[in-house]
């Protein structure tokens, strides 16, 4: 409360800036955490319950067999392998040229 007292001296544009930043973070937090472990966790319910259904049924659906199909025929994401290690590589030589310079001062702190 130290840091947004100086502001309620200032007056109140400094603490309502104060606010509109605290929800904006929790907002992001939101959007950016929490929402995705949410649509994550509903697709797993709705593909927990087909699972039951089949089993009840013994029947599938043509629509399962298409969701099959779309995923084989997605790309290849973007991959780790040697080539990304050796252009990472030299990218460090570029950002930090040597053990002792201003750089790497900085990336110690």
């Amino acid at each position: 409360m130290g840091a947004l007292s100086k502001y309620a001296n200032a007056g109140s544009t400094g603490l309502a800036a104060a606010r509109v930043l605290y929800a904006t973070t929790i907002l992001a937090y939101l959007g950016g955490i929490a929402y995705p472990r949410w649509r994550n966790y509903q697709k797993a319910e709705r593909k927990k319950k087909e699972a039951e259904r089949i089993l009840k049924t013994g029947k599938q659906e043509v629509t399962a067999v298409k969701e099959d199909q779309a995923k084989a025929n997605r790309k290849p994401g973007p991959a780790v392998n040697r080539t990304f290690f050796e252009q990472l590589k030299k990218l460090l030589k570029i950002m930090i040229p040597g053990i002792w310079c201003y750089e790497a001062g900085l990336l110690s702190l």
